[in-house]
């Protein structure tokens, strides 16, 4: 129950070894396996060590990777704005845009057969004379107010859709052109897609990484001053961190 000496703590440390499997004596000789050993017993506080440590590693690994060599950061650069160019140059601004062009695309590709349906709905439905007369008599009826009442709105409602109709028969034609023309459009989408994202909202956010990317790539040296400067700063607090856990280890 007596408190050991950091030199005790040291002493005993390879007796400690015994106690662990023969793969971890090794480890446990390690002066940094010592040194957690003592620091734990001497209740030493080496967090914001650890933590400037850390911080350091993560800035000089981002040294390391920040652009490589002069012919790198400008193939990169020649790669990025190549990909950026091409997303641009697709112009999306609806991401659900493919399911609209799958159904323009569909009538297209039919439309002899929709316009005949349209067609023949239209006629059925502009011939309302008879629902008319029959809204009409019915109103001098005192008793049949509500149910002529229905009949008109049932007539102000199918002259709407027969309008309605109108007009999405006027938009459709057997037009080859046209037809293509969404078809090539689908293609070039799906082609991002594959290169980019799973579906244009994706592809839009492969967009913003490239021009951050291309951003940081343009900033390089300033970046790289930067982050050099934030090293100096952390081994400047480390130098004063270290000097204090070795005095509370002495």
């Amino acid at each position: 129950g007596r408190p050991a000496t950091v030199a005790t703590l040291v002493r005993l440390s390879d007796d400690w070894v015994d106690l662990h499997s023969h793969n971890e004596q090794h480890r446990l000789r390690e002066r940094s396996t010592q040194r957690r050993i003592i620091d734990t017993a001497g209740d030493i506080d080496t967090t914001s060590l650890t933590t400037l440590a850390e911080e350091l590693s993560l800035i000089e690994a981002e040294l390391a990777a920040g652009g490589g060599n002069p012919e790198e950061r400008e193939r990169e650069i020649d790669l990025a704005t190549y990909h950026l160019e091409e997303i641009e140059r697709a112009a999306i601004t609806d991401t659900d845009e493919e399911h609209t062009l799958r159904k323009t695309a569909e009538v297209l590709g039919d439309a002899e057969q929709v316009t005949a349906l349209l067609d023949t709905t239209i006629d059925l439905l502009d011939d309302d004379a008879a629902l008319a007369t029959a809204s009409t008599a019915m109103a001098g009826y005192g008793a049949l107010d509500a149910a002529a009442t229905r009949l008109r709105s049932h007539l102000d409602e199918q002259r709407d859709l027969v309008s309605e109709l109108r007009s999405l028969r006027a938009s459709i034609e057997d037009d080859p052109a046209a037809l293509e023309a969404v078809q090539n459009r689908l293609s070039l989408l799906a082609d991002l897609r594959r290169r980019f994202g799973r579906d244009l909202s994706a592809v839009l956010d492969y967009a913003d990484g490239l021009r951050r990317r291309l951003a940081e790539l343009a900033d390089h040296d300033g970046r790289r001053a930067r982050l050099t400067e934030q090293a100096a700063q952390i081994i400047d607090k480390l130098a004063i961190v270290s000097t204090q856990v070795r005095t509370q280890r002495r």
